[in-house]
Parts: structure tokens; sequence; C-alpha cells
């Protein structure tokens, strides 16, 4: 019940905002709004010890039983890792907030889209049924939209919200379809009944599709390579965000759904390669990348790709000891999947105050661009500290924690190079030697954030601001999380004890020993190792290479901007705007009977033509009911009144000889005996012949139209293969066998609905829902044209529109 409060409180806090925004004129919002995440990570908190012992708590609620949907809350080791990041992360980005933001700023939207976030984030790690954390899984992917478009009066916040949410919707989409797939093969949405029934699920020809289609949908939401062109843009958003979303918990998503479903497809050929390769390419890439960048944000942006990279590319290679089942030899390899964990971990500290940093220096100085930048360590101290502290770590150096995940990491790839399966040991040295060549990038980049924002000259004529410290509540939270980052390395085991180890048991269900996963983490090992030979090599090197950058960065320039992935998508978008621009208005040119000819052809394609494929046609008379004698007088005043109306030369005769047509069928109501059908036949047609009259009377007479002969045939023959497609379905219905008639569903409209008159039930009733339906999407059109009206611009206010 907790863990589902935890699910629920961001919520329900995210709706009373509205409703209290206006009583805090005098004090931030943000104030009421950190309450909610102190208050959740206290209370999860509270549960470390009892996961530490090994406890795990489920809890289920029914949703949709008869298709195996129920909200079913599951903490356990894993789980608890990204709730706390979630929840701690969240308190200090919200703190940070309130002295970043200005009370001038729309707060409510901000803190509103925040809590929306955090909510559904802690859904989808808290959720054990596939189909719940698909749902919060895409209401991450919308609330982040509009917390990236937050400032959305600047063209590039849109395009950025609308380029991550095009890409990690459509790898959710394909996510969806994967657990389809493993719904289909083993029977259940739950994830640990599918974990229990590995042999099944592990024997279905759906195994390899829904892998595949599950890593699209982590590695579009972890922007690992080639979806990772989202990620920079999406840093348009408010510093805060990129700090929560980008750096902790948002593109942490895709790690902790590799991480959750790594007992059913770790051990895998496929799935080693395609998440070690693939993290170990986006390592590479985002680093080679980072380098390059200019704006402080974008370099932060492209060195969080890389480090997601080399966070993915350790559960990869951790995932081969399942290929072995337990032993003490695939006991050595889940070490590289602890690393991957005390990474995730690592990584949510430091970057999150590298993230406060740069906003921190945008906010004070008002640029990111470290051409403009310089000699800011004398004006601002505190921030320098934070700056050292947060790049020593990413950048792999005592006496930081990075240096000790770093260190992991290369004793994780040297390790996987001894294995001998898939084809490891023809090509299984290409991982440290990529993972090396990254680190030294890496080193290169975090030398550059320090070296070009705090030492050199000051620039005061290319600064928007004279250069201050902070305020001192700005500097709280990024010295909170580089107090973690000394923190976790002066005392690794009590994090690795009580945090990673049982997250570990998840990872492992079926390994009988957490302690033997659990290695003990240590700076000094009492010898020197390859680990540390080639962080020293990373030093060393990245220290030449960066003495020499001027040198040898424009490298860079032989990849054409033209080809890149950013290009590309941007052509691929834009040519499909333009196409579908043109087809459209090839169809939609403003003519009723175009619009009339689309729907009839495709009508009588789609039905004539089945009927033709399926040799469904088949008419015996014998069964058909005796036709009186007034049935058939009824049915030609009809056809008289239809083809009159073709000939009309005025529109008050075309509306009374279509009143004609609905009254005879309300007569046809009577003669079945179906009085409601034909008292609700009478009212609709004496109000909508009303409507007609009125309105007609204000247009102009009828005039000839010409229309071609060959136009004129072809709208004869649609008319003629509609009438004649209707005639046909209307007779071989009645010998109709394929499908069960849904007659018999309404056979029970008493127990179903308590109706004797089956009329009345469906109108009532059934049709009730779809009348629900229809009135909920005329709200939410109201409202979006209420919105449109409230929105538009007042005269005199100009283009409010900016870069």
């Amino acid at each position: 019940m907790v863990i589902a409060f935890s699910i629920m409180l961001p919520f329900l806090a995210a709706a009373l905002i509205p409703l209290i925004y206006r009583k805090f004129k005098n004090i931030h919002l943000g104030w009421f709004v950190l309450l909610v995440p102190v208050a959740l990570f206290s209370l999860l908190a509270t549960y470390i010890p009892r996961i530490a012992n090994g406890e795990v708590f489920i809890r289920t609620f029914e949703w949709i039983p008869t298709f195996g949907i129920n909200i079913t809350t599951y903490l356990d080791g894993l789980s608890m890792i990204f709730s706390l990041l979630i929840t701690g992360v969240g308190s200090l980005v919200i703190l940070y907030s309130i002295f970043y933001l200005s009370t001038k700023e729309s707060l409510h939207h901000f803190y509103c889209y925040l809590l929306l976030f955090m909510g559904a984030m802690l859904g989808v790690v808290f959720s054990d049924n596939l189909m719940v954390l698909y749902v919060f899984w895409e209401l991450t992917s919308v609330s982040s939209f509009l917390l990236i478009a937050f400032w959305h009066h600047r063209k590039a916040s849109r395009a950025g919200a609308r380029k991550a949410m095009t890409i990690t919707v459509s790898g959710g989409v394909a996510m969806l379809a994967g657990f389809l797939m493993l719904y289909v093969a083993s029977g259940t949405f739950s994830i640990r009944e599918i974990i229990a029934n590995l042999d099944v699920v592990q024997s279905s020809v759906y195994f390899v599709p829904a892998m595949c289609l599950v890593l699209l949908g982590a590695f579009t939401k972890s922007a690992q390579f080639p979806f990772h062109i989202w990620l920079p843009d999406a840093m348009e958003a408010p510093t805060p965000v990129s700090a929560y979303l980008h750096s902790a918990t948002m593109v942490k998503a895709g790690i902790y759904l590799v991480a959750r479903t790594t007992p059913i497809f770790g051990g895998h050929e496929v799935w080693f390669w395609a998440v070690s390769g693939v993290g170990l390419l986006t390592l590479f890439w985002g680093s080679f990348n980072a380098v390059r960048q200019y704006d402080l944000k974008a370099l932060l942006a492209y060195s969080t790709i890389s480090q997601l990279g080399l966070i993915m590319s350790l559960f990869g290679l951790g995932s081969a000891a399942l290929h072995f089942g337990y032993s003490t030899q695939s006991v050595i390899y889940t070490q590289a999947t602890f690393a991957a964990l005390f990474h995730l971990i690592n990584h949510s500290t430091f970057k999150g105050a590298l993230f406060m940093m740069v906003g921190i220096v945008d906010h004070e100085v008002g640029t990111r661009d470290i051409r403009r930048l310089g000699g800011l360590m004398s004006l601002m101290p505190f921030t320098f500290t934070i700056a050292v502290i947060g790049s020593a770590s990413m950048a792999g150096l005592p006496p930081f924690n990075g240096f000790l995940s770093k260190e992991m990491f290369f004793a994780a790839t040297l390790k996987i190079t001894q294995l001998d399966i898939f084809s490891l040991d023809s090509i299984g040295l290409l991982f440290p030697i990529i993972a090396w060549v990254a680190s030294v990038f890496t080193f290169i980049y975090c030398v550059i954030i320090v070296m070009r924002t705090f030492f050199g000259k000051i620039q005061p004529d290319r600064l928007e601001k004279p250069p201050h410290e902070a305020p001192f509540g700005m500097l709280i939270s990024p010295f909170i999380l580089v107090a973690f980052v000394i923190g976790i390395f002066i005392f690794p085991n009590v994090l690795g004890h009580y945090i990673l180890s049982p997250a570990m048991a998840s990872i492992y269900p079926m390994f009988p020993s957490v302690e033997e996963m659990t290695p003990h983490i240590a700076a000094w090992h009492g010898y020197i190792n390859t680990e540390l030979i080639m962080t020293f090599g990373v030093i060393v090197v990245g220290v030449f290479l960066y003495r020499t950058l001027k040198k040898w960065r424009p490298v860079y320039l032989w990849i054409p901007q033209s080809f890149t992935l950013n290009a590309i998508y941007e052509r691929v978008i834009n040519s499909s705007e333009s196409v579908s621009g043109r087809v459209t208005n090839r169809y939609m040119n403003g003519n009723l009977t175009y619009y009339f000819v689309y729907i009839y052809v495709f009508f009588v394609t789609l039905l004539a033509g089945y009927m033709i494929y399926a040799d469904v046609f088949s008419w015996n008379p014998s069964k058909d009911s005796v036709i009186e004698p007034y049935e058939l007088v009824l049915v030609f005043v009809m056809i008289a009144a239809a083809i009159a109306i073709i000939f009309a030369k005025q529109r008050i005769t075309v509306v009374l000889l279509n009143g004609v047509l609905g009254y005879s069928v309300a007569f046809f109501f009577v003669v079945f005996r179906a009085p409601d059908l034909a008292l609700t036949q009478l009212v609709v047609e004496s109000v909508t012949t009303a409507l007609f009259l009125l309105s007609f009377k204000y247009l102009p007479k009828l005039k000839n139209e010409y229309i071609s002969k060959s136009w004129r045939f072809a709208k004869v023959t649609i008319s003629v293969a509609v009438g004649a497609t209707v005639t046909l379905i209307g007779l071989a219905v009645m010998n109709y066998d394929r499908f069960e008639p849904i007659s018999k569903y309404f056979e029970d409209s008493y127990d179903l609905a308590g109706g004797k008159n089956i009329v009345n039930t469906i109108l009532g009733d059934f049709r009730a829902f779809d009348t629900m339906l229809e009135v909920v999407v005329l709200f939410i059109a109201g409202l979006g044209v209420y919105t449109l009206i409230k929105l538009k611009a007042k005269k005199g206010d100009g283009d409010v529109e900016s870069k």
C-alpha cells in the first residue's frame, strides 16, 4: 500500500497545484512541492534495511483482470535504487529550482509537469505488469515533452521537445509490440511470472523479435546510438529539468528496462552483442562529440550520452554470466553488472552537480559559451569547487566515486576478453580498447569544462552580466551532490551492501549467493594492476591531447554536416511533411463530391472485394419473410423521393424530399414493431428538416453546373456499385455463418443490463458507453478551442517567439 501511495502522491500534488498556486504569492511555490519528494525519499529510505535483508514487497490491485492487466507494485533491490534516485535527486532539483527560477515564470505549470514526471517514473520502476509499465513509460515521454518545451516561446525549445517525443514515443510503440509478444509467449504480463517460466518463453519463436523490440524502446529512451540525437536538443529545457531528466531519471528509464529484463533475455548472443555493442559505440561517439562542443550544456549532453553508453555496455557484459548458469566462472562476470549499478549512482551524483554548476554559470554570467568564458575561479570559488569535483569524478580520478566505478569498468572489459563464447576469442580485445579510447576523450572534455570556464583571462566585455558567485540557496543542492561524490569514495562498501547487493539479487534471481556477486570495493588493491595502468595512460594521453587540442580539433571537420544523424533526421522529417502536404492537398481540395467518391470507392472495394474473394454471397429466398403490399408502397415512395432529389432545382425541394425519405424510414420502424426507434427517427427527422429549412432560406438558389459526360458516368457507376453492394450484403447476411452472430450477446440483456426490452437496453445501456466517449471527444475539442482563444496574442504584443 505504501508503494502505491508513493506513485500516487506526485499525481495528487500535481492535481492540487492549479487549485492552490494563487495562494503562493509571497512564497515560492517550490517550497510546497519540495515536501513531496522529501517525504517519499524519507519513506522509501526506511525500507533500505529490509530490502538489504532480502525482503520484497508486492501488492496487487485489480484493474482489468479479464485481460490479466492489474496494477502490481513491486519493490525490490533494483526498483529501490531507481526510486531513491528519482526522489532524492528530485528533492535537490526542486530545491535548486526555487532559487534558479523566478516567480515571474509560470511556476504552477513547471512544478505540475515535474510532479507528473516524477510520478510516472516511480510508476515505471515499481510496476510488475508490462502493460502498466508501458502506460507510465509513455507518460514520462509526455511529461518530459512539456518540461523540455516549458519556454514554449522559444522555437528551439519546441523543436527539441518534438524531437524527444517523436523518437522516444516511437521506441515506446516498438517496446509495446515486444511486450505483447512476451505475453503471447508466456501467457502473462507479469515480469515475475515471465521469469518463472523462462523455458517456455525462450523456446518461443517470438523470443528474439520481442527482445529486439524491447531493446528499441530502451535504446531510444536512454539516448543510445543512433537515437541519441534527441538529447542535445532537449538541453533547451531549463537547467533544473536537464539536471533531473537528463542525468538522473528519464534517460535512466531505458537502463532500468534493460536491467529488469536481463533475467529474461540475458545469456542470449543477440542480447549480449546488442546491449554491449551499442553501449560501447554510444560511449565512444558521445565522448568524441563532447570535445567539439562550445556550449557547456551541449558538452554535458554528449557526456551524458557517453556515460549512458558506458552503463549500458556493462549490463551487456554482465549478461554473459547467465549464459553459463550459476557457477564460479559466471559469478566473475556478474561484476560487470555490479559496476553498472555502481556507476549508475555515481553518474547521477556528479552529473547532477555539473548540470547545476552550468546552470549557475549561465544564471550569474549570462552565457554558456566557453569561447566567452574564462577566469571565473576567483569570482566564483564555490562554483569552481563543484566543477572540479564533478569533472574529476566523471573523468575517473581519485579521490572521487567515479574513479572506483571506472576502474571496475576497465576490469570488466578486460575479463570479458577471456571468454570463448559469442566469438569473443577473436574480437573481444576491442572492448578494452574502445573503453580506453573513449575514456581519453572523457578526460579531455572534463578538463575543458574546468580550464575553459574557470582559468585563463576573464572577458567582461563578452559577458552579458557582471560575474559573481551564486546565492547560497542555489549552491546547497550541488554541494550535497559533490558531498556524496566524496562520501561514496570513502565508504563505498556501505553503498555496496545496502543498495547494490539487493539489486544484484534482482537481476540474477536464479543465482543463490548474493555475497559472491558483491565484490569488495577498494581504491587501492595493494598492487598496480592493469586497470590502474589504463587510468595512468588516460591521464597522460589526455593531458597531451588537451595541450595540442587546437592542432587536432579540426579533425572533426571531415564529417560533413549534411551527413550527420541530426541532418538526416531533419531531412526525413521535412521530406515527410512536404510529401504528406502534397498528397493531402491532392485529395483534400474542398469539393464535397470528391470526398464522397473516396468514401464510396473504399466502401465498395473493401466490402464487395471481400465478398468476391471469400465467396460469401449466398441468398436463399425461402428463408425470407413475406413482403406485404404496403411495404412495397413504402419502398417505391423512397425510391421515387431519392431519384427526385437528383433532379430537384431548388434547395427547399431537396429538403422536403429528404424528409420524405426520413419519415418513410420511421414508418418502416412502425411496420416492424419498433415504436421506440420510430419515435426517435421522427424526432430527429423533424428537427433536422426544420434546421435545414432555416439554414437554406438564406442561401442562394441552386445553379446548374457543367459536368462532363465521363464524370457523370463515373458518378452513376459509383452510385450503382454502392447500391448493389449494400443490397448484396443485406441478402447475404441472412446466410452468413463464418462468425458467431452478435445477437447472442444481447439475448442476455436482462442479466447484463437489467432491461427486458432489447431496444431500450441497446439505446440506454450499451449505446451509452459510446455516447460517453463522444461527449469526451466534444469536451476535449471544446477545451482545445478555449485554450487557443485564451492563448491568442493580444494586439500590440508583437512577435513573442524567440530562437
